[in-house]
């Protein structure tokens, strides 16, 4: 898997008959990456994609630091319901400037917690 995020910076050529594909860098191609700074992998489900489960923490990362564990359901994010967004509004939140602070409200084990930390560069 490329990822969309590489992918946009290049126009796809696909040649049939000779069985070839090109990658032709188109005008993003410099365009800064924006990167996760929260530590978190997040995973969509549910019938409309709107529901939200944390499926791995980075060691050492903001949210690993603020107990934040795989399996946590994301019910909110600064104060907006999970349900309202889609798995890209959600990691662009993450994606935000270094200090940024960033307020979870989390499902774990039938428990409503609340988890805060703030963003910073992880590479």
């Amino acid at each position: 898997i490329i990822g969309n995020k590489t992918l946009k910076r290049f126009d796809l050529i696909i040649n049939y008959v000779d069985e070839e594909v090109y990658l032709k860098p188109n005008r993003l191609r410099r365009k800064a990456f924006k990167y996760d700074k929260s530590g978190l992998y997040i995973a969509a489900y549910g019938k409309h994609l709107n529901q939200f489960t944390i499926f791995d923490v980075i060691d050492s990362s903001p949210s690993a630091i603020a107990g934040l564990q795989r399996g946590d359901q994301i019910l909110s994010i600064n104060r907006w319901p999970a349900f309202l967004m889609n798995l890209d509004n959600l990691n662009n939140k993450l994606r935000k400037k270094e200090g940024k602070k960033i307020r979870l409200r989390i499902l774990r084990e039938g428990e409503e917690l609340i988890f805060s930390f703030k963003l910073r560069e992880l590479i």
